[in-house]
Protein backbone atom coordinates (compact mmCIF):
# COMPACT_ATOMS: atom_id res chain seq x y z
CA UNK A 1 0.00 0.00 0.00
CA UNK A 2 1.59 2.99 -0.95
CA UNK A 3 1.24 6.44 1.56
CA UNK A 4 0.87 10.00 -0.52
CA UNK A 5 2.38 13.05 1.25
CA UNK A 6 0.34 14.79 3.59
CA UNK A 7 0.30 18.70 3.21
CA UNK A 8 0.69 20.99 5.72
CA UNK A 9 -0.32 24.82 5.55
CA UNK A 10 2.51 25.85 6.09
CA UNK A 11 3.71 24.03 2.59
CA UNK A 12 1.07 25.64 0.63
CA UNK A 13 1.14 28.61 -2.21
CA UNK A 14 -0.72 32.30 -0.48
CA UNK A 15 -3.61 30.92 -2.92
CA UNK A 16 -3.64 27.14 -1.75
CA UNK A 17 -3.39 28.40 1.69
CA UNK A 18 -6.24 30.96 1.03
CA UNK A 19 -8.18 28.26 0.00
CA UNK A 20 -7.22 25.97 2.67
CA UNK A 21 -8.58 28.78 4.97
CA UNK A 22 -11.52 29.11 3.66
CA UNK A 23 -12.41 25.10 3.56
CA UNK A 24 -11.38 24.99 7.34
CA UNK A 25 -13.30 27.83 8.44
CA UNK A 26 -15.84 26.18 6.71
CA UNK A 27 -15.57 23.05 8.32
CA UNK A 28 -15.15 24.67 11.53
CA UNK A 29 -18.33 26.25 11.05
CA UNK A 30 -20.40 22.94 10.70
CA UNK A 31 -18.63 21.37 13.62
CA UNK A 32 -19.54 24.08 15.83
CA UNK A 33 -23.27 24.02 14.84
CA UNK A 34 -23.47 20.28 14.22
CA UNK A 35 -23.77 19.66 18.32
CA UNK A 36 -21.54 16.90 18.55
CA UNK A 37 -18.26 19.15 19.08
CA UNK A 38 -17.80 17.33 21.88
CA UNK A 39 -17.02 14.08 20.40
CA UNK A 40 -13.29 13.42 20.41
CA UNK A 41 -12.52 13.25 16.74
CA UNK A 42 -14.88 16.82 16.04
CA UNK A 43 -12.89 18.63 18.68
CA UNK A 44 -9.32 17.21 17.19
CA UNK A 45 -10.86 18.64 13.54
CA UNK A 46 -11.67 21.95 15.17
CA UNK A 47 -8.34 22.38 17.15
CA UNK A 48 -6.65 21.62 13.60
CA UNK A 49 -8.78 24.14 11.77
CA UNK A 50 -8.14 27.14 14.21
CA UNK A 51 -4.71 26.20 14.39
CA UNK A 52 -4.68 26.44 10.42
CA UNK A 53 -6.78 29.61 10.20
CA UNK A 54 -4.81 31.72 12.94
CA UNK A 55 -1.81 30.55 10.66
CA UNK A 56 -2.94 32.26 7.94
CA UNK A 57 -4.93 34.77 8.93
CA UNK A 58 -1.71 36.03 10.89
CA UNK A 59 -0.01 35.89 7.56
CA UNK A 60 -2.03 37.63 5.64
CA UNK A 61 -1.85 40.54 8.02
CA UNK A 62 1.49 41.21 8.03
CA UNK A 63 1.42 41.24 4.32
CA UNK A 64 -1.38 43.52 3.71
CA UNK A 65 1.23 45.90 4.78
CA UNK A 66 3.76 45.14 2.28
CA UNK A 67 1.79 44.82 -0.83
CA UNK A 68 4.64 44.22 -2.99
CA UNK A 69 6.07 41.46 -1.17
CA UNK A 70 5.80 38.17 -2.84
CA UNK A 71 4.85 35.86 0.72
CA UNK A 72 4.61 32.86 1.62
CA UNK A 73 4.72 30.34 4.34
CA UNK A 74 7.14 27.34 4.27
CA UNK A 75 7.43 24.96 6.98
CA UNK A 76 11.19 24.26 8.27
CA UNK A 77 11.40 20.95 7.83
CA UNK A 78 10.69 21.43 3.66
CA UNK A 79 13.52 24.54 3.29
CA UNK A 80 16.30 23.76 0.83
CA UNK A 81 18.94 25.82 -1.24
CA UNK A 82 16.10 26.58 -3.47
CA UNK A 83 15.07 29.23 -0.88
CA UNK A 84 18.42 30.78 -0.49
CA UNK A 85 17.50 33.86 -2.34
CA UNK A 86 13.58 34.39 -0.61
CA UNK A 87 15.52 34.36 2.75
CA UNK A 88 18.24 36.45 1.88
CA UNK A 89 21.56 34.24 3.45
CA UNK A 90 25.16 33.79 2.02
CA UNK A 91 27.07 30.98 3.34
CA UNK A 92 30.71 30.94 4.65
CA UNK A 93 33.15 27.91 5.12
CA UNK A 94 35.66 28.34 7.58
CA UNK A 95 38.37 26.40 9.04
CA UNK A 96 37.15 23.30 11.08
CA UNK A 97 39.81 23.38 13.20
CA UNK A 98 39.16 24.23 17.26
CA UNK A 99 42.35 26.41 17.09
CA UNK A 100 41.19 28.50 14.14
CA UNK A 101 37.72 29.13 15.05
CA UNK A 102 38.55 30.11 18.65
CA UNK A 103 41.94 30.44 18.95
CA UNK A 104 42.08 27.88 21.92
CA UNK A 105 44.63 25.12 21.81
CA UNK A 106 44.30 21.69 20.80
CA UNK A 107 42.04 19.44 23.37
CA UNK A 108 44.30 17.00 25.08
CA UNK A 109 42.10 14.05 25.60
CA UNK A 110 43.27 13.04 28.92
CA UNK A 111 41.79 16.88 30.27
CA UNK A 112 38.20 16.02 29.84
CA UNK A 113 39.08 12.02 30.00
CA UNK A 114 37.89 11.43 26.32
CA UNK A 115 39.48 8.59 25.91
CA UNK A 116 36.81 7.23 27.79
CA UNK A 117 33.79 8.67 26.54
CA UNK A 118 35.31 7.71 22.73
CA UNK A 119 35.66 3.83 23.84
CA UNK A 120 32.03 3.68 25.30
CA UNK A 121 30.46 5.75 22.23
CA UNK A 122 32.77 2.68 19.43
CA UNK A 123 30.91 0.19 21.71
CA UNK A 124 27.63 1.78 21.30
CA UNK A 125 27.51 2.32 17.61
CA UNK A 126 28.28 -1.47 17.17
CA UNK A 127 24.85 -1.87 18.30
CA UNK A 128 22.88 0.73 17.31
CA UNK A 129 21.74 1.89 13.47
CA UNK A 130 22.11 5.06 12.66
CA UNK A 131 20.57 4.45 8.84
CA UNK A 132 17.16 6.80 10.81
CA UNK A 133 17.53 9.11 12.22
CA UNK A 134 16.12 7.95 15.47
CA UNK A 135 19.00 6.02 15.71
CA UNK A 136 21.49 8.81 15.38
CA UNK A 137 19.34 10.52 18.15
CA UNK A 138 20.84 7.72 20.43
CA UNK A 139 24.15 8.70 19.25
CA UNK A 140 23.77 12.24 19.57
CA UNK A 141 21.72 11.76 22.83
CA UNK A 142 24.55 10.03 24.21
CA UNK A 143 27.46 12.30 23.54
CA UNK A 144 24.53 15.74 25.07
CA UNK A 145 24.34 13.70 28.35
CA UNK A 146 28.26 12.41 28.42
CA UNK A 147 29.28 16.30 27.60
CA UNK A 148 26.35 17.34 30.74
CA UNK A 149 27.76 15.38 33.33
CA UNK A 150 31.51 14.81 32.97
CA UNK A 151 32.22 17.97 31.04
CA UNK A 152 30.12 20.46 32.81
CA UNK A 153 31.29 22.59 35.83
CA UNK A 154 29.01 21.74 38.76
CA UNK A 155 27.96 25.92 38.96
CA UNK A 156 26.83 25.80 35.15
CA UNK A 157 22.87 24.78 34.45
CA UNK A 158 22.16 23.03 31.13
CA UNK A 159 18.89 21.78 29.89
CA UNK A 160 18.39 19.81 26.64
CA UNK A 161 15.05 20.69 25.43
CA UNK A 162 13.56 18.42 22.80
CA UNK A 163 11.70 18.91 19.74
CA UNK A 164 11.30 22.66 20.42
CA UNK A 165 8.72 24.71 18.66
CA UNK A 166 10.34 28.05 17.16
CA UNK A 167 7.83 29.41 15.24
CA UNK A 168 3.64 27.97 15.50
CA UNK A 169 0.64 29.04 13.73
CA UNK A 170 -1.47 29.86 16.56
CA UNK A 171 -0.97 30.78 20.30
CA UNK A 172 2.07 32.46 19.64
CA UNK A 173 4.20 34.49 17.21
CA UNK A 174 4.61 33.14 13.63
CA UNK A 175 8.48 34.18 12.99
CA UNK A 176 8.78 36.81 8.93
CA UNK A 177 11.91 36.87 6.93
CA UNK A 178 11.75 40.19 5.21
CA UNK A 179 14.52 39.99 2.17
CA UNK A 180 15.04 43.13 -0.58
CA UNK A 181 16.73 41.95 -3.28
CA UNK A 182 16.85 45.28 -6.24
CA UNK A 183 13.35 45.50 -6.96
CA UNK A 184 11.93 42.69 -5.23
CA UNK A 185 10.71 42.05 -1.85
CA UNK A 186 10.14 38.66 -0.19
CA UNK A 187 8.03 37.70 3.19
CA UNK A 188 8.70 34.33 4.47
CA UNK A 189 6.84 32.57 7.21
CA UNK A 190 8.45 29.90 8.74
CA UNK A 191 6.91 27.57 10.76
CA UNK A 192 7.82 24.41 12.94
CA UNK A 193 10.58 23.30 15.31
CA UNK A 194 14.07 21.71 15.99
CA UNK A 195 14.88 18.48 17.57
CA UNK A 196 17.21 20.15 19.80
CA UNK A 197 17.32 23.11 22.10
CA UNK A 198 20.40 23.65 24.57
CA UNK A 199 20.08 26.10 27.05
CA UNK A 200 23.28 26.82 28.82
CA UNK A 201 22.43 28.92 32.36
CA UNK A 202 26.47 29.97 33.21
CA UNK A 203 25.51 31.12 37.05
CA UNK A 204 23.66 28.58 39.55
CA UNK A 205 21.95 32.03 41.08
CA UNK A 206 19.47 31.53 38.44
CA UNK A 207 18.21 28.54 39.85
CA UNK A 208 14.65 30.05 39.98
CA UNK A 209 14.61 30.30 35.97
CA UNK A 210 16.83 26.86 35.81
CA UNK A 211 14.02 25.34 37.39
CA UNK A 212 11.35 26.73 35.40
CA UNK A 213 12.79 25.55 31.99
CA UNK A 214 13.30 22.38 33.67
CA UNK A 215 9.79 22.04 33.58
CA UNK A 216 9.66 22.18 30.22
CA UNK A 217 8.85 24.60 27.87
CA UNK A 218 7.46 23.64 24.26
CA UNK A 219 8.22 26.84 22.22
CA UNK A 220 10.79 29.69 22.15
CA UNK A 221 7.67 32.69 22.39
CA UNK A 222 7.68 31.58 26.16
CA UNK A 223 10.77 30.19 26.83
CA UNK A 224 12.46 33.78 25.91
CA UNK A 225 10.81 35.04 28.99
CA UNK A 226 13.29 32.89 31.14
CA UNK A 227 16.25 33.96 29.32
CA UNK A 228 18.54 36.67 30.66
CA UNK A 229 21.64 38.32 29.04
CA UNK A 230 24.02 35.47 30.05
CA UNK A 231 21.75 32.54 28.85
CA UNK A 232 23.03 31.20 25.93
CA UNK A 233 20.64 28.58 23.14
CA UNK A 234 22.03 26.24 20.78
CA UNK A 235 19.95 24.76 18.18
CA UNK A 236 20.64 21.19 16.97
CA UNK A 237 19.45 19.40 13.98
CA UNK A 238 19.26 15.55 13.84
CA UNK A 239 19.80 14.03 10.49
CA UNK A 240 20.35 9.78 9.79
CA UNK A 241 23.56 8.97 7.73
CA UNK A 242 21.96 8.43 4.94
CA UNK A 243 21.43 12.06 4.06
CA UNK A 244 23.92 14.09 3.08
CA UNK A 245 24.56 16.31 5.99
CA UNK A 246 25.52 19.67 3.81
CA UNK A 247 22.36 19.24 2.49
CA UNK A 248 20.31 19.99 5.02
CA UNK A 249 22.45 23.20 6.15
CA UNK A 250 19.37 25.68 4.49
CA UNK A 251 17.24 23.68 6.82
CA UNK A 252 19.23 24.51 9.53
CA UNK A 253 19.81 28.22 8.98
CA UNK A 254 16.03 28.54 8.51
CA UNK A 255 15.87 27.17 12.07
CA UNK A 256 18.32 29.93 13.05
CA UNK A 257 16.43 32.94 11.30
CA UNK A 258 13.29 31.87 12.48
CA UNK A 259 14.32 31.68 16.09
CA UNK A 260 16.51 35.14 15.10
CA UNK A 261 13.01 36.40 14.04
CA UNK A 262 11.50 35.69 17.25
CA UNK A 263 13.81 37.28 19.34
CA UNK A 264 14.47 40.33 17.08
CA UNK A 265 10.10 40.75 17.16
CA UNK A 266 9.97 40.57 21.17
CA UNK A 267 13.28 43.00 21.23
CA UNK A 268 11.01 45.30 19.05
CA UNK A 269 7.83 45.35 21.07
CA UNK A 270 9.81 45.97 24.28
CA UNK A 271 12.28 48.59 23.09
CA UNK A 272 10.80 49.61 19.84
CA UNK A 273 14.43 48.74 17.47
CA UNK A 274 15.11 45.54 15.58
CA UNK A 275 18.36 47.06 14.05
CA UNK A 276 20.78 45.38 16.26
CA UNK A 277 22.87 42.57 15.00
CA UNK A 278 21.99 39.40 16.76
CA UNK A 279 23.65 35.83 16.37
CA UNK A 280 22.21 32.36 16.77
CA UNK A 281 24.47 29.16 16.89
CA UNK A 282 23.26 25.57 15.42
CA UNK A 283 24.78 22.23 15.29
CA UNK A 284 24.09 19.92 12.42
CA UNK A 285 24.85 16.37 12.62
CA UNK A 286 24.18 12.29 12.46
CA UNK A 287 26.24 11.59 15.16
CA UNK A 288 29.31 10.44 14.06
CA UNK A 289 29.57 13.59 11.19
CA UNK A 290 29.13 17.13 12.95
CA UNK A 291 28.88 20.56 11.08
CA UNK A 292 29.00 23.67 13.64
CA UNK A 293 27.29 26.81 12.54
CA UNK A 294 26.48 30.71 12.89
CA UNK A 295 23.80 32.51 11.84
CA UNK A 296 24.09 36.39 11.92
CA UNK A 297 20.80 38.41 10.93
CA UNK A 298 21.12 42.15 11.34
CA UNK A 299 17.12 43.14 11.40
CA UNK A 300 14.08 41.25 10.23
CA UNK A 301 13.78 43.22 7.00
CA UNK A 302 17.44 43.21 5.42
CA UNK A 303 18.85 43.47 1.92
CA UNK A 304 19.61 40.31 0.07
CA UNK A 305 23.07 38.54 1.65
CA UNK A 306 23.19 40.46 4.77
CA UNK A 307 22.21 37.68 6.88
CA UNK A 308 25.55 35.54 6.92
CA UNK A 309 26.46 31.64 7.85
CA UNK A 310 29.48 31.09 9.18
CA UNK A 311 29.94 27.01 9.24
CA UNK A 312 32.52 24.15 9.66
CA UNK A 313 32.90 21.89 7.17
CA UNK A 314 31.82 18.65 8.32
CA UNK A 315 33.64 16.77 10.82
CA UNK A 316 33.88 13.16 11.06
CA UNK A 317 35.11 11.50 13.83
CA UNK A 318 34.83 7.85 12.70
CA UNK A 319 37.68 9.59 10.39
CA UNK A 320 39.63 10.96 12.83
CA UNK A 321 39.18 8.36 15.93
CA UNK A 322 39.77 9.98 19.55
CA UNK A 323 41.75 13.08 18.47
CA UNK A 324 38.90 14.16 15.58
CA UNK A 325 36.00 13.45 18.58
CA UNK A 326 37.85 15.60 21.23
CA UNK A 327 38.48 18.01 18.79
CA UNK A 328 34.56 17.76 18.27
CA UNK A 329 33.83 17.96 22.17
CA UNK A 330 35.93 20.82 22.19
CA UNK A 331 34.41 23.18 19.61
CA UNK A 332 30.94 21.83 20.81
CA UNK A 333 31.85 23.15 24.42
CA UNK A 334 32.78 26.29 22.86
CA UNK A 335 28.84 26.60 20.81
CA UNK A 336 27.37 25.81 23.81
CA UNK A 337 28.52 28.73 25.98
CA UNK A 338 29.16 31.39 22.99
Amino acid sequence: MSHSKRESISSLSDLEAREAAEILLSIRTRVENSGFSTYAEFERIKAIADEAISAFEQFQDYCEHHKAAECKILALSSVTDNDKTRLGYQSIVVDRTATAIMGLPPLDPADWKIDGIFSTLSTLRKFIGVVVEAGSRVIIDFILIRFIVRLLPEEEVLFVLPELILSKSSGGRIAYVHTIDGEKEYITGLVGFTDYVVHYIPKADTELKASSVKIGYRDLDTLQGALDEESVLLLIEAKSVQDRLEGHLPQAIAECLAALGIIQQAQANSAGDESNSIYQGFVLTNGPQWIFGVVEQRSIRSNKDDRLCYHTSMIDIDEGGVQQFGSMMQILNYWVRR
